[in-house]
């Protein structure tokens, strides 16, 4: 009995460090700066940028089907913050595509507007049955078991001191989330 004991704490040992490891790995992949990003991945974020250039106009962004906000409210933590998440539904297919992300994050701003912050990549998990996870501009996707997806976020119209591919940017904020109109937000 206490060997089996030992060998179960064993192995819960080696999973908290084969799963550190691999967020290490992960995270350290997430907080490149754009600086050091090499001339192909610049280029690709770039590319990013300018696809969803005319969404930082909210409406149009409506408009061109980012209507449907997942999750639910302004994401915010101690780390920073990702805004408001805008999905277009069409585009939950499974699929990778530079110029077709999920998902569209908003900052609210304190007149009620939204500012265009970045760009968020999700495929759910029942559209991925590879055992890695998805890939973008050399980028791997991170797990999230909340919203059973892999998602990678660029934070294309707001510099991120964390990183460009980050989880969270601390020069975004939810603190005027609450005069961004009830129309808009849903």
């Amino acid at each position: 009995m206490r060997s089996l004991r030992l060998a179960s704490g064993i192995s819960l040992v080696l999973a908290a460090c084969i799963g550190a490891e691999d967020k290490a790995l992960t995270d350290a992949e997430h907080r490149v700066k754009a600086a050091d990003l090499s001339e192909e991945d610049a280029r690709s974020v770039n590319f990013v940028k300018r696809v969803v250039e005319g969404y930082r106009d909210f409406k149009a962004a409506r408009i061109a089907g980012y209507s449907v906000q997942y999750p639910q409210g302004c994401v915010q933590t101690s780390a920073g913050s990702q805004g408001l998440h805008f999905g277009n539904p069409a585009l939950l297919d499974g699929k990778a595509e530079m110029n077709r992300p999920e998902l569209l994050m908003f900052e609210p701003q304190m007149d009620g507007s939204m500012a265009l912050v970045g760009v968020d990549y999700v495929i759910p998990f029942e559209h991925w049955k590879r055992k890695d996870p998805p890939q973008l501009i050399g980028r791997r996707f991170m797990r999230n078991d909340d919203l059973q997806a892999w998602t990678l976020h660029i934070w294309t119209h707001r510099e991120n001191p964390e990183g460009l591919f980050a989880l969270y940017n601390p020069h975004v904020s939810c603190g005027s989330a609450a005069n961004v109109p009830e129309a808009a937000a849903q």
